[in-house]
């Protein structure tokens, strides 16, 4: 399962070539930007053992940043808060693995 924050140049060209506006709120919800991040995630999921592929994700709109707390002074991802913030979701995709 990952928990995907979307480049900001990448979603701004997708959103130039495909006529939509910038916002990458309103991008992570479009269907056909999940689609194309979700062949990206099946490409890279070729050159992963079985164990590291990424079945399940979700886009997230707003990065992982020190002052949203979920980074450290470091750049190091607080896994921990991380997982209060979004538990709920993560229960979500865990419960559509079976």
């Amino acid at each position: 399962m990952a928990l995907i924050v979307p480049d900001a140049e990448f979603a701004r060209s997708y959103a130039r070539a495909h006529r939509l506006q910038p916002d990458i709120a309103a991008l992570v919800e479009d269907a056909g930007f999940q689609g194309v991040l979700g062949e990206a995630i099946r490409r890279a999921n070729q050159s992963l053992s079985v164990l590291e592929r990424v079945r399940h994700f979700r886009l997230m709109a707003e990065p992982f940043s020190i002052e949203n707390g979920m980074m450290t002074p470091t750049l190091k991802l607080k896994r921990q808060e991380i997982y209060r913030a979004y538990r709920e979701l993560f229960e979500c995709l865990y419960e559509t693995r079976h």
